[in-house]
């Protein structure tokens, strides 16, 4: 990856680590499902916006209205509902962790689908080494969250599993611009997640509190619109593996803000488990790797 490639995954981090923090504000006033559907409705609309003010053409083929529609499903609908409706029942941390497994499964995925991104032996180990790292870096907060409910922990687990599948077979969409892509996707999950929210919730039958509308609106323009105008360009220049690894970098950029602008302390645990997320990352990137192979 390039500079460009890493600054975009460094703020995508930002975007997407805080997300499971605006989700435990929502979750005070509006259930699991209100939640997903204002996040994409609001995201939606908002690229849609986007795109018309940069002349961006909205016009679809129509071959690949079922494409979107799995990607719609892989990409948020399936996601978002299984971290929020998890988040119900685990911490916020815990899921950075759990969500952390994402490269892992991207890079065992994308070995047998189609041989797309071969799984090498210094990509595995750094995978395996930054997951430890995120861990590490989490400190106690790990063994304590592990005690909470399995089936929330279960539901982080395989939103992990689905957003690697989702990496993988947006890359059939390269050619699309990232603002539209997301713009579509976001609206098919609207559309698709519209008659399931009213059919087991009643959206906002009691309206939010401000904190929780606040909270939802971050969620839908930063998270989202926003993160993944970021994530598909990644995805498209960088390959699925590597857009995944801000699952890694989320926890590091979390710590970093709540020390410079909460006044947290930086424990030793903090320095370790950054250390083993940079070995990984290298790893995972491959540069040194090879350079270390050239003068052996």
């Amino acid at each position: 990856m390039g500079l460009a490639d890493w600054l975009r995954i460094l703020l995508l981090s930002l975007l997407w680590g805080s997300s499971f923090f605006y989700i435990e504000i929502a979750l005070q006033s509006s259930g699991p499902l209100t939640i997903v559907l204002a996040r994409v409705a609001l995201a939606a609309t908002a690229l849609m916006l986007y795109c018309k003010l940069r002349g961006t053409p909205i016009a679809l083929n129509r071959r690949v209205l079922g494409s979107l529609c799995v990607l719609a499903l892989l990409g948020s609908v399936l996601p978002f509902s299984l971290i929020t409706a998890g988040q119900t029942q685990i911490e916020s941390g815990l899921t950075a962790i759990l969500i952390a497994a994402t490269p892992f499964f991207t890079v065992l995925l994308g070995h047998v689908w189609s041989r797309m991104e071969p799984a090498t032996l210094p990509k595995i180990a750094g995978i395996l080494i930054g997951m430890a790292g995120v861990a590490v870096l989490m400190g106690v907060d790990v063994g304590q969250g592990l005690s909470g409910s399995l089936i929330g922990q279960l539901a982080v687990l395989t939103a992990a599993f689905v957003y690697a599948s989702s990496a993988l077979y947006a890359r059939r969409f390269r050619e699309m611009p990232p603002s539209l892509l997301s713009a579509w996707m976001l609206t098919f999950s609207t559309l698709i997640l519209a008659p399931v929210a009213f059919l087991m919730e009643r959206p906002f039958e009691t309206f939010p509190e401000p904190s929780g509308l606040a909270a939802i609106a971050a969620l839908a323009l930063l998270s989202t619109a926003f993160a993944y105008l970021l994530y598909f360009r990644v995805l498209a220049s960088a390959g699925a593996t590597n857009a995944m690894l801000v699952t890694f970098v989320q926890p590091l950029v979390a710590v970093l803000l709540g020390v410079l602008f909460l006044h947290e302390r930086f424990e030793v645990h903090h320095l370790a488990g950054m250390m083993l997320i940079f070995i990984g990352l290298a790893l995972v990137d491959g540069r040194v790797v090879r350079y270390v192979a050239r003068r052996a």
